[in-house]
């Protein structure tokens, strides 16, 4: 589903939003950004823009469960697929 190529490049964008993060930790998945917007009990707030071309969906302070830590989620559009890093 997700190339070497497309795989290198979120993980460039992740890495220039501030997170660090490393190939392996990269998941790809057909859910929708609404999806992953509806699965969260709370967040703190939801930022867009577009990087080397592509929508870029930020959630920050998510949570998926009550008393699950609250985390950013990052997800890379690329139209058919998402990249996301947790």
């Amino acid at each position: 589903m997700i190339t070497d190529e497309q795989r290198d490049l979120a993980v460039r964008i992740f890495d220039e939003l501030g997170y660090g993060c490393t190939p392996e930790k990269v998941v790809a998945t057909t859910d929708t950004v609404q999806s992953f917007i509806d699965a969260c009990v709370e967040y703190k707030d939801i930022d867009t823009d577009t990087i080397e071309e592509l929508p870029v969906t930020i959630i920050t302070g998510s949570q998926r469960q009550k008393g699950e830590p609250r985390k950013d989620l990052v997800i890379v559009d690329y139209g058919t697929f998402r990249a996301v890093y947790p």
